[in-house]
């Protein structure tokens, strides 16, 4: 689905795929919100993913930013206005910067950020030789009015590998048109992003998690750059991407990715957890394995396991345990409430379908709290071939105590 969000006087253009929690994407120097490649298809997988061209770029528009906070404010607008907040917020080289400032100016509105390779402060550190060359090439040929050139060069330059050769010259001819037809805003994004803007002190503000990431093929110089904004964010660490460089999309989609759904997924446990406190939904499931199936039995359950991994935001426990004969299975489980067992089932219900039509028999279930009205429903609806028990609290360590006036015999 594409969109354009009002943003003062330009209007935004998104891209808006998958659902779930979002991941928004900002996009670097001299790109679109069309240049992720398979980034975009792989997170709509696991959440809602919005990625737009930022003002200046292509189908928004508008004349070039020069103040990355200006970036920010339009950032916190496509949140706000899509009702995608609070999202993991990705960005990459330019865009790291901006998604690491909304998460200085509007953390209410960012669950964690993914920030590769913002190269802050880098005005602040002695350039190599061939960095002195191409930003003297990009300033000459600025000079000139051969913005379209030079905004190749630098970005020919900012993708190069430790061991030579650049991404740029490997990417799609598409995409490198788009980085020349903006080269006046790509311009302008490294002015911006080079500087030392958010300021120690606004980094040392940040709350949220941050993961600042950087690839293993990129030079050192970067490294040190990551490794310095990392050390100035209480809240981040510092990731090493294998087999990317400063393109970690298109070097190492899957180990970008990844990165992505990880730090997702972990956060939104956490919030989870810090939003119910010490309160939690408990479950113990209890199955049989067919005679000559434990295989298939536990190929089955590796595919349950992949599909929670990726799809659930509300489950804090979900271990199996086999007997020592592997004929029985038990199932420990947690949830943040009574509805996030809904959200899992929901998640692997074909997977599930699966294993007991080819696997497994004798489903029993043990609830450990008040089943929601709609799982009571969800309860009801699979009488026919699950057993259900049913535990009220009763006394515990961390509780208040409450007798109950009658206990039955």
């Amino acid at each position: 689905m594409t969109r354009t969000v009002g943003s003062g006087d330009c209007d935004l253009y998104y891209e808006d795929a998958g659902e779930g929690r979002a991941i928004l994407l900002i996009h670097p120097a001299g790109a679109t919100a069309s240049t992720w490649g398979a980034v975009t298809q792989a997170l709509a997988r696991i959440g809602r993913v919005i990625a737009y061209d930022r003002r200046g770029y292509a189908r928004s528009g508008g004349e070039p930013v020069h103040s990355i906070s200006t970036h920010t404010a339009d950032a916190a607008v496509i949140l706000e206005s899509l009702r995608a907040a609070p999202a993991v917020v990705v960005g990459t080289s330019a865009g790291a910067a901006i998604a690491v400032d909304l998460a200085v100016r509007r953390p209410e509105l960012v669950q964690a950020v993914v920030a590769h390779e913002f190269p802050w402060r880098f005005a602040r550190h002695l350039p190599t030789a061939s960095q002195v060359a191409a930003l003297a090439k990009v300033g000459s040929l600025a000079l000139r009015g051969r913005q379209a050139e030079a905004a190749e060069v630098l970005l020919r330059s900012a993708y190069g590998y430790r061991d030579g050769g650049s991404a740029w010259d490997d990417f799609p001819e598409e995409w490198r048109c788009a980085g020349r037809a903006t080269a006046r805003a790509a311009l302008a994004d490294f002015r911006n992003s080079i500087s030392n803007f958010p300021s120690p002190t606004d980094l040392a503000s940040v709350e949220v998690p941050v993961v600042c990431s950087y690839g293993a093929r990129s030079p050192d110089s970067m490294v040190r750059l990551v490794r310095a904004l990392a050390a100035a964010i209480p809240t981040a660490r510092a990731h090493r991407i294998a087999g990317a460089g400063h393109a970690a999309p298109f070097d190492a989609t899957t180990n970008f990715v990844q990165l992505i759904a990880d730090t997702l997924m972990e956060t939104s446990r956490q919030r989870a957890r810090d939003k119910e406190g010490s309160t939690m939904f408990e479950v113990t499931a209890r199955l049989k394995v067919r005679d000559g199936e434990l295989d298939g039995f536990k190929q089955q359950i590796a595919e349950i396991m992949r599909q929670t991994r990726e799809k659930d935001t509300k489950t804090l426990r979900y271990d199996w345990f086999l007997s020592d004969d592997g004929t029985e299975c038990e199932v420990r489980e947690a949830y943040v409430d009574a509805d996030a067992l809904l959200e899992h089932h929901h998640h692997i219900e074909v997977a599930k379908a699966k294993l007991f039509r080819d696997f497994a028999d004798d489903h029993d279930m043990t609830l450990y709290g008040e089943p929601s009205t709609a799982l009571a429903d969800a309860m009801e609806a699979m009488a026919s071939h699950v057993t259900f028990h049913r535990y009220t609290f009763f006394q515990g360590l961390d509780a208040d105590v409450i007798a109950r006036d009658e206990v039955p015999a």
